[in-house]
């Protein structure tokens, strides 16, 4: 019996935090002063100006290379505005003046993955986890491992991921795509039913679950999720996967 596979599944957003700036010292020239020139793009990312921003960011660096806020808050602009080399770049600033910072290093690797540069990304987002076990490093090492084909180490961040964030559906959904493709069938049907529980109207979930259903010979529990996620599936390729698969489940015995 032909086992079929589940969706790829993307990466968690990462979120932007701007930092706190603390005590602000006597100014004689604010032009001349890379603080002032952050705390100007803090505010316009406030009214959500990221063109501004970036300028007054420009400015900054220009005057202070290394300073970090400033770069750190270009570096995510930046890869959120899919630039990823000239995020990496700043990201890579932001690092080197605060190296143990895990949330710098789970930045950085997230441009080099973007930039298809994966043993760079693997590498940050090794030192991010290692920092603090965090969870978005735990599950990117896991997918990037998984997309190598290192299923089994791949398992193992997924399984690192749930624990530091259970009730997220994230580190669920990727251990069952990993378990799927180990042809751990039953056990990729249980990681998907979670994921759903904690995310029940997400039509990738169900999709997923009910592949996991079909390679496990319980095609009419995936016709159920098939015809409950098709209306809800908003890219017309991933559409006509799924009517297919479908068509498939009706083809097969319950």
């Amino acid at each position: 019996m032909k086992a079929y596979s589940v969706i790829l599944i993307a990466a968690p957003a990462l979120i932007l935090a701007a930092c706190a700036s603390g005590p602000k010292a006597p100014v004689l020239d604010n032009d001349k002063n890379p603080q002032y020139q952050y705390e100007k793009a803090v505010i316009a990312m406030n009214y959500g100006l990221p063109d501004e921003a970036l300028r007054y960011l420009d400015q900054a660096v220009a005057l202070d290379p290394g300073h970090a806020k400033a770069n750190r808050l270009m570096g995510i602009i930046r890869l959120q505005r899919k630039e990823p080399i000239p995020a990496a770049d700043a990201l890579a600033k932001w690092v080197e003046a605060e190296p143990r910072s895990s949330e710098g290093r789970l930045y950085l690797g997230t441009a080099y993955q973007e930039m298809g540069e994966s043993e760079r990304a693997e590498a940050e987002f090794r030192a991010s986890f290692e920092i603090d076990g965090n969870a978005p490093a735990a599950f990117r090492l896991g997918r990037l491992l998984m997309t190598k084909g290192d299923l089994a180490t791949a398992l193992d961040y997924a399984d690192q991921a749930i624990k530091k964030a259970d009730k997220e559906s994230d580190g669920h959904n990727l251990r069952g795509v990993i378990l799927n493709q180990m042809g751990r069938y039953p056990e990729a049907v249980a990681s998907f039913e979670t994921a759903l529980g904690l995310a029940p109207n997400d039509p990738n979930l169900m999709v997923n679950l009910g592949i996991a259903f079909i390679n496990s010979g319980a095609a009419e529990k995936a016709k159920a999720l098939f015809r409950k996620a098709l209306p809800l599936l908003k890219d017309p390729a991933l559409r006509d996967k799924v009517r297919n698969y479908l068509k498939t489940a009706e083809g097969r015995r319950a």
